[in-house]
């Protein structure tokens, strides 16, 4: 089971990792790839600070030098998706190495957001609830 948990949290890891524990801060940190521009005003506002915080990291990210050096080393390969890649790639190696970074046991946080994530699945965007469900479909 922890297999499948391991592998559809990735590219959502470090986002949900760096939220604080705050559950609607959370669920806009998860839900802010499938919200598109400033429609996100109807959300409570700890769920718009998510969004934010979301649009922050992968903007401190996708400038840091070292993940523009590794994005460069897939594009000719991989184009677009080089991006996906890597972010997949450094939620691996957060996951791999979970324990140097959180007390909380992996399979623990992880099972923890997919039992958030079910109980909110009414305010979350449509293609959120359709990962979602493709999710727990596998894992619960």
């Amino acid at each position: 089971m922890w297999f499948f948990l391991y592998i559809y949290t990735m590219n959502f890891l470090a986002h949900l990792y760096l939220s604080p524990e705050n559950t609607e801060i959370m669920i806009g940190n998860f839900i802010a790839d499938h919200i598109r521009g400033n429609k996100f005003s109807h959300y409570s506002e700890a769920i718009q600070k998510g969004i934010y915080l979301h649009r922050a990291i992968d903007s401190f990210t996708d400038a840091h030098e070292i993940v523009r050096t590794s994005k460069r080393r897939l594009h000719e390969r991989y184009g677009h998706y080089d991006g996906v890649i890597i972010d997949i790639f450094y939620d691996h190696f957060l996951a791999k190495n979970w324990a140097d970074y959180s007390q909380i046991p992996f399979e623990i946080f992880t099972q923890s957001i997919y039992t958030l994530l079910n109980n909110k699945k009414q305010m979350l965007p449509e293609k959120t609830q359709e990962l979602l469900y493709d999710t727990t479909r596998l894992v619960i």
